[in-house]
């Protein structure tokens, strides 16, 4: 990884923890903000050597949006603050949904894509279609199954959750793959439904999504 990358790391970890500080106060008190930043950020570099490297930019945006953001706050939570694993992963589930939601609310141009996709299916598939075809060791591998549904994939091998493996902290993918759930809901006149993860031990995450007036038949039982 070069300077350039590390450096774009680093400001969108500190654009995020900027856009999360009241809810880690929340969640940490006031007067343990400084030091609890500080530390975060020490974890940040030391994790920098070994953050993986993508060739794809869609594996890079999938892995850098919030893997460094989360791991780097995770170990600190451990580590230094000492909080027990059941702790720190619900403190860490409240302030990555946070950013997750500030960073869709504070881009209009975001909100405004997922508000119309539900407009224009066939551009959105040929466009997932060729954004997730990609093959790399590291990184997300999708299939798309043909089925009766606006848009959809499954994701079969997931990068995130492959190197968090490699830190002893799979749990954290969990939290990721929460967030699917906030974006989705953004996405005006779509629902959402997955009922497999990777994250939670499945063979695949499948990710389906309906037009909000399809009835569905999930396992003989009508969704509307």
């Amino acid at each position: 990884m070069n300077k350039k990358q590390e450096d774009k790391i680093v400001r969108d970890w500190q654009r995020h923890m900027e856009l999360t500080r009241h809810i880690t106060i929340d969640n940490i008190g006031e007067d343990n903000y400084e030091r609890y930043y500080e530390k975060s950020r020490e974890e940040l570099q030391k994790l920098l050597p070994i953050f993986p490297e993508f060739e794809k930019s869609v594996n890079r945006m999938f892995f850098f949006s919030e893997v460094p953001f989360a791991i780097s706050q995770y170990r600190n939570l451990l580590h230094e603050f000492n909080y027990s694993k059941e702790d720190a992963y619900k403190i860490l589930s409240a302030i990555v949904t946070e950013q997750v939601i500030q960073r869709i609310e504070r881009s209009p141009i975001t909100k405004f894509m997922y508000g119309i996709m539900h407009k224009f299916p066939k551009f959105i598939i040929n466009l997932m279609t060729k954004q997730f075809d990609v093959k790399e060791k590291n990184g997300w591998l999708f299939e798309f199954p043909k089925k009766d549904f606006f848009m959809g994939q499954n994701c079969v091998q997931c990068g995130a959750l492959i190197w968090l493996k490699e830190q002893d902290a799979p749990e954290i993918c969990k939290i990721i793959c929460y967030t699917d759930y906030l974006t989705a809901s953004y996405m005006k006149g779509l629902r959402f439904i997955r009922t497999k993860t990777l994250a939670y031990g499945n063979e695949m995450c499948d990710f389906q999504y309906y037009k909000n007036d399809k009835i569905i038949d999930m396992d003989n039982i009508k969704l509307k």
